[in-house]
């Protein structure tokens, strides 16, 4: 019975809670998001004893170049991006 006294009482106060000023919500923080750093691009070492030695380190080194121009592709085109939009905002602004 105590235990239902006590819940009544505290359903009878809880619209008082909303009644006390809450601290103002904090601004919200505008985090941007750049673009990927740039890193250099590192070709696999090489020592070819073979002509078969000789094509497989073609082919690494076409594929190191490929991967190296799929994260130069990423930055440019992020930096387009990035462009742009700083852009619309400028022309927006006048």
């Amino acid at each position: 019975m105590t235990t239902l006294k006590n819940g009544l009482k505290l359903c009878c106060l809880l619209p008082l809670a909303s009644c006390t000023s809450a601290p103002q919500s904090p601004a919200p923080v505008v985090i941007e998001i750049g673009c990927p750093m740039v890193t250099p691009c590192s070709l696999p070492p090489s020592s070819p004893k073979t002509n078969q030695d000789l094509s497989q380190d073609i082919r690494n080194i076409e594929a190191a170049w490929h991967a190296c121009a799929a994260k130069v592709d990423v930055i440019v085109q992020c930096q387009e991006r990035a462009n742009e939009t700083q852009n619309e905002k400028t022309s927006q602004g006048n």
